[in-house]
């Protein structure tokens, strides 16, 4: 009972304000939506078989999707995606669409760009790359340093990188000077920020 008013809580949000607030779902999210869509629901086992992902996190993103009302637990079995999810996946269609015409709307002559292609060396790894670009492609946006973020897996999603990756990552980037995760006590939220010397040597390389 509780669930269901939750999820009607979420259905009754306007377009443009649930747009807002779930512009942040990305990647897994999407894609375990996606899979629990045409489907009368499915098992981890069988989401991790079709995703290709490990069981073990899609489990940690399943239990986080109820959590936000937007799949369900089948007692004893699987996961159904909830009237709340499908609108998230709608929504998110409709952001992505938007997104493309603007791209190609946008003629305008642009600033130069920072890239990390002086620094995509073998000794960065994938992961390392996928975060340490998430936040260069936003500074490239919005000319802001720092990405505000609700917690530590909405950059698994962002970077489409696992947990465990994210974890290894940040720990080589901290060292390196590259990135760090900072919490602002001010605003009540973290933050994926760039040191201001990386910022310095990629602008300039």
């Amino acid at each position: 009972m509780i669930q269901e008013c939750q999820q009607d809580i979420i259905i009754r949000e306007s377009g443009s304000e649930a747009s807002r607030q779930w512009a942040r779902y990305h990647g897994w999210t999407i894609e375990i939506l996606a899979a629990l869509e045409n489907s009368g629901g499915l098992t981890v086992p069988q989401l991790a078989d079709k995703l290709n992902h490990r069981k073990r996190d899609i489990k940690e993103y399943c239990y986080r999707l109820r959590d936000s009302g937007f799949i369900e637990k089948v007692q004893r079995w699987g996961w159904k995606i909830t009237s709340a999810g499908q609108q998230l996946l709608v929504i998110n269609n409709g952001n992505t669409k938007a997104t493309t015409r603007q791209q190609q709307g946008n003629t305008k002559a642009t600033p130069r760009q920072l890239t990390l292609a002086p620094y995509s060396d073998p000794e960065y790894s994938e992961p390392e790359l996928a975060i340490t670009n998430l936040i260069i492609s936003h500074y490239n946006k919005t000319g802001q340093p720092f990405l505000f973020i609700e917690d530590e897996i909405q950059i698994c999603e962002l970077a489409a990188i696992t947990p465990e990756q994210l974890y290894e990552s940040m720990r080589k980037l901290y060292q390196e000077r590259v990135c760090y995760i900072y919490n602002n006590r001010k605003y009540g939220r973290q933050q994926l920020r760039l040191y201001k010397d990386f910022l310095e040597r990629v602008k300039y390389a």
